[in-house]
């Protein structure tokens, strides 16, 4: 039914985004498949007023690889990312650290401070 409703990317992204308030990437890096698969309850859903934002300086540790890599021992992080790899190196950085952080919440937020303090440590030291 809702492949038949809303066939385009620009209808499906207004309808999830906009009317149901569920939290998805920009636009932009956002695919229809995933939006599909959002629709039909295939992702995990996260509503955009429950998201937690987290700052995460972009340092050697805390590269988007580092974040999908840790949070890969969470198998709802995993169902919430698209499903397909190359589309979730698309994804804004700032996006996932919400996305894992709101998943994760606290043990996410220790790692980052961890590796943030680890290498002002090692900046000291030098």
């Amino acid at each position: 039914m809702f492949i038949s409703k809303f066939r385009s990317k620009p209808e499906c992204y207004k309808f999830i985004a906009s009317e149901c308030g569920i939290y998805v990437p920009e636009y932009k890096t956002v695919t229809i498949d995933h939006l599909r698969e959002i629709a039909a309850n295939k992702r995990k859903i996260i509503y955009a007023k429950d998201v937690r934002w987290i700052t995460v300086p972009n340092y050697e540790g805390l590269t988007m690889k580092d974040m999908l890599e840790w949070s890969k021992r969470y198998p709802e992080v995993v169902r919430a990312l698209p499903s397909i790899e190359r589309e979730i190196i698309k994804l804004h950085r700032q996006f996932v650290a919400n996305l894992i952080y709101t998943i994760v919440g606290d043990p996410f937020k220790k790692w980052v401070d961890k590796v943030i303090e680890d290498r002002n440590a090692k900046i000291i030291d030098q």
